[in-house]
């Protein structure tokens, strides 16, 4: 009997640890992100074990979002919270770190550590950054320059619905012999209202390329300037002015 009731004991005091340890993860896990003293925690290993990969997914998003909540009023701190919600793995923190490392705002410009942010929320499927990686490629920003691999990217982020990459995707197209597909990569970014890409499909349908010759067509669509010229991008990093969501 002494020993029934001595592992009982043991029994009852496990799970007594086990639901105070779950608890502690639980506030931990509602930490606000503006609480430095106590948020900065959450990195030690032995909370680590606690915490799921989701907490720490969120805890990111809730890095991310307060970091543009900062922007208009502290870029030092705000771009604080983007690295950090990077480091840990928010994509879209990542791609707005790349983009500020281009600019220059908030953080020392530097082209080759916006590339290598840019790279790790383009892998990760976040078009935005993959466009701006197509960016980097084809420009020589912070890599050498490399047209097949800034198709390539441009490619990943046209196929996710990004108009700007299907522009610039379609310029590629138009200038390398594919031009009905140039024509149906304008189409698709012209309907989510892209100017430049409308401006490109009046092109094509005012010179017959890539698809019948339609003057009335080609005048018809909004244009952003002479419709005798292709409207081009390549030239245009993104950079966010608020925070966007994968």
């Amino acid at each position: 009997m002494p020993d029934s009731r001595a592992t009982h004991t043991i029994i009852y005091l496990s799970i007594a640890v086990l639901l105070l340890l779950a608890a502690f993860a639980l506030i931990v896990t509602r930490i606000p992100v503006d609480d430095l003293a106590l948020g900065r925690m959450s990195r030690l290993p032995v909370i680590r074990l606690f915490i799921s990969p989701n907490s720490v997914a969120l805890r990111a998003e809730r890095l991310y979002l307060a970091g543009f909540d900062l922007v208009e009023y502290d870029k030092q701190q705000a771009v604080e919270y983007i690295r950090e919600a990077a480091e840990l793995g928010c994509a879209p923190a990542q791609s707005a770190l790349g983009s500020f490392c281009v600019s220059g705002d908030g953080v020392e410009q530097d082209t080759a550590e916006a590339v290598k942010w840019f790279r790790r929320a383009a892998e990760q499927g976040f078009p935005e950054a993959q466009y701006n990686l197509g960016i980097s490629y084809m420009k020589g920003r912070g890599v050498e320059q490399d047209t097949d691999e800034a198709v390539k990217w441009f490619r990943k982020a046209a196929d996710l619905g990004f108009p700007p990459a299907q522009n610039n995707l379609g310029l590629y197209c138009l200038e390398n012999g594919r031009e009905a597909e140039g024509v149906e990569l304008f189409r698709k970014a012209a309907e989510h209202g892209l100017a430049s890409a409308m401006h490109n499909l009046a092109f094509c349908y005012g010179e017959g390329r890539g698809v019948e010759k339609d003057p009335a067509e080609g005048t018809a669509k909004p244009r952003n300037g002479d419709t005798s010229i292709l409207s081009s991008t390549l030239a245009r990093f993104i950079i966010p002015k608020r925070a966007r969501r994968t």
